[in-house]
């Protein structure tokens, strides 16, 4: 269970939460149950500015919660920057023993079957909440570029001088960064379309028609927000919709989420 807890002031924030952890554990007496204190960490996701957290004291009942830097949930490892760094460490890691044995066991697979277990037990690491890998930087797309053509060399049988290009092209797999431009084109569509936005970001969602009646070609293109800071127009909201809006007409207007799949891929290919 995750409590979150938002404000510009860390003071009243922090009352807030051992606020909100009082009525947790009257809770958890009335229906005699125990809350482990030692497993329950708390962490304050925020700016450099706030990178002294001294001061911080959250308790539940006399028991002082302790504040970590990261934290793995869900699969992710989350740290109060929200850099994802280690994240991407972990994948790498995770992924790289993975290939290792399916490098041990790829010679007694035929051609189908290794295909099958890419898809299976290595790609899903590359999907699994892939618009954090849209955030990352180029040092970090590279690591894990470096483990997917680990993995195609494999499936092909071939060398380490096997140029990259003819892999993809002769597997038909998009690269890293073309698959992680792909999730977050086809989240944006799936979730604009049937409105599952969440509420603080589907509020400022808005046509350019929708704010004048003029004739133009940016008419059908999402309203960008005002972003001044280059750490804003790096965010995925920003930078998801640019490249939403950048999409042809008749793609971001398809029927149905299986034609925009479909054309998406192909549109990924040729542009990233």
């Amino acid at each position: 269970t995750l409590i979150s807890v938002s404000g510009e002031d860390l003071q009243t924030t922090v009352n807030v939460i051992n606020e909100d952890l009082i009525e947790v554990t009257d809770w958890f007496k009335a229906n005699k149950m125990e809350l482990n204190v030692s497993k329950t960490k708390c962490m304050l996701i925020g700016s450099k500015q706030f990178s002294n957290m001294s001061n911080i004291n959250i308790f539940i009942e006399n028991n002082k919660v302790e504040i970590v830097e990261e934290f793995k949930y869900l699969g992710v490892i989350i740290d109060n920057h929200l850099k994802f760094k280690k994240n991407i460490d972990y994948i790498v890691k995770k992924v790289s023993a993975k290939i290792s044995y399916f490098g041990r066991i790829s010679n007694k697979l035929n051609f189908e079957a290794r295909i099958l277990v890419y898809h299976t037990i290595i790609e899903p690491y590359f999907n699994y909440c892939s618009s954090i890998i849209f955030l990352s930087n180029e040092g970090d797309l590279k690591k894990l570029q470096k483990q997917q053509n680990r993995a195609l060399r494999i499936i092909l049988q071939c060398s380490k001088l096997t140029k990259i290009e003819y892999m993809h092209n002769k597997l038909g797999f998009l690269n890293i960064w073309q698959n992680t431009v792909y999730n977050v084109l086809v989240l944006i569509y799936y979730k604009c379309i049937n409105n599952m936005m969440p509420g603080y970001m589907s509020k400022y969602l808005i046509y350019n028609k929708e704010q004048h009646d003029y004739e133009t070609r940016q008419r059908e293109h999402f309203r960008l927000p005002k972003c001044t800071k280059s750490s804003t127009q790096n965010s995925l909201y920003y930078k998801g919709l640019k490249l939403f809006n950048q999409l042809p007409y008749e793609l971001k207007y398809s029927v149905n989420l299986h034609a925009f799949k479909e054309g998406c891929k192909n549109h990924v290919k040729l542009q990233f």
